[in-house]
């Protein structure tokens, strides 16, 4: 299983807290490991790969909860420190605890999602031991390969095509005690991810960190809210943000569509109909506007003096 993944995903990024990779490039990579194996586990099968290290401190954070709740707090807390793809959350009920998932509002393979979820359950592992299992695992999308694939990985019910991406667990084994720990370590690890979490916020601006996100997404209908999710603050909060920092929204998704356009017409002969469209924009008239609004000239104009 594990053991017959292929050596190529071993190229797969490892982010340190402060160079972590665009959602964008890690599914191109995604793409080239699939098309060079052909294999449709991929995902499941790198994810139960997962080590600690991969997760810097906060897999040693990880490693040292009591509890799969504390974990799961451990990893929502710190998500940002590893990647921005997607954001998890928390539900808990009498009987069970629901780990969800958001896909980002960016394009991702099915294999992305399901390392993503693979790696979970494996880190789970790291607390309870070798032996646990979660009671069921859900995905949104169709299942790719062969379901008893997925079953032995897991070791328990999963299942396709489902409302929502999920890992299902009792919640008396969200809360037993499996593990013990050392509580001056567990503080040791905390203060150093939350200076780096302090650190990442202090580096980034909310207009520099929203338009990253813009840079590598794709801009056909997306809205202010997808951005917020994957930066994990609300609509509001990045609205405010932004004002503080004396731009908005529209000013924002404007000057990326200025950028992406610009490149377009620099780099590829594609029609005005198309570009507009690959912008987010309604149409080529409403895009020959904005276009010589930006830049005083035509994009023909532009086209030919590029």
């Amino acid at each position: 299983m594990a053991d017959e993944f292929p050596a190529c995903a071993e190229s797969l990024p490892q982010p340190l807290p402060d160079e972590r990779i665009a959602c964008t490039s890690v599914r191109d990579l995604w793409l080239a490991i699939l098309e060079d194996t052909g294999n449709p586990h991929a995902g499941v099968d790198f994810g139960i790969r997962r080590r600690p290290s991969a997760l810097h401190v906060v897999g040693h954070l990880v490693m040292n909860c009591a509890t799969l709740a504390e974990a799961a707090e451990v990893g929502i807390r710190y998500q940002s420190l590893v990647n921005e793809a997607g954001r998890f959350s928390l539900a808990s009920e009498r009987q069970y605890t629901r780990l969800l998932y958001e896909v980002p509002p960016v394009p991702v393979e099915p294999q992305q999602v399901e390392a993503g979820l693979a790696g979970i359950v494996t880190a789970a592992r790291w607390v309870t031991g070798p032996g646990w299992a979660p009671g069921s695992v859900s995905f949104a999308h169709p299942c790719g390969g062969d379901p008893g694939h997925y079953a032995e990985v897991f070791g328990c019910p999963v299942l396709f095509e489902r409302p929502r991406y999920e890992i299902v667990v009792p919640t008396a084994d969200a809360h037993r005690r499996w593990n013990p720990t050392d509580p001056a370590l567990t503080a040791l690890h905390r203060r150093h991810a939350d200076a780096l979490l302090a650190q990442l916020r202090r580096q980034e601006s909310a207009a520099n960190r929203a338009k990253a996100i813009l840079q590598t997404s794709d801009l056909r209908g997306i809205r202010a809210q997808d951005v917020a999710a994957l930066l994990q603050i609300s609509e509001r909060t990045l609205r405010r943000a932004l004002s503080d920092e004396n731009t908005s929204w529209r000013e924002l998704l404007d000057a990326v569509r200025h950028e992406r356009t610009r490149e377009l017409l620099s780099t590829t002969s594609w029609t005005l109909e198309r570009i507009a469209h690959e912008a987010g924009m309604s149409g080529a008239a409403s895009f020959v506007r904005a276009f010589t609004r930006w830049e005083g000239v035509s994009p023909g104009a532009y086209r030919r003096e590029a």
